[in-house]
């Protein structure tokens, strides 16, 4: 697991590693936190750094990429999931991560047709 951000606010990144990793160190210089997480299988594709199941903990970036590998059906998701992939585009969206209010405003717009199982009239919270 991972959980990293500063004291008092909020984790940026907190849940499961996507996937085992090897070895991790971290270190501190001027005022950087820089993380080295060594994969355990070095070929194995991770489209996000945590899949934690706590939607409300995971940052926004892993929400979108592995809101794309859904999508897509790439990685360890072989097999496209739409639904899922909606559902993780919009707790990107929900932290104002704008690749992700950009790909759900297509997704949304009239104009477009997309697989997704949504409907253009449905509203975003």
């Amino acid at each position: 697991a991972i959980k990293c951000g500063l004291k008092g606010e909020t984790p940026k990144v907190h849940g499961l590693l996507f996937a085992p990793s090897a070895f991790s160190t971290w270190s501190l210089e001027k005022g950087m936190l820089r993380i080295h997480i060594e994969k355990k299988e070095k070929a194995q594709l991770w489209p996000a750094l945590v899949k934690s199941a706590d939607k409300d903990k995971l940052d926004p970036q892993s929400a979108f990429n592995i809101a794309s590998a859904h999508e897509a059906g790439q990685g360890l998701f072989q097999a496209q999931d739409l639904e899922k992939a909606l559902e993780f585009y919009k707790i990107s969206a929900e932290a104002k991560f704008y690749p992700a209010l950009i790909r759900l405003a297509f997704i949304y717009s009239p104009e477009h047709k997309p697989p997704f199982p949504v409907e253009h009239n449905e509203e975003l919270s």
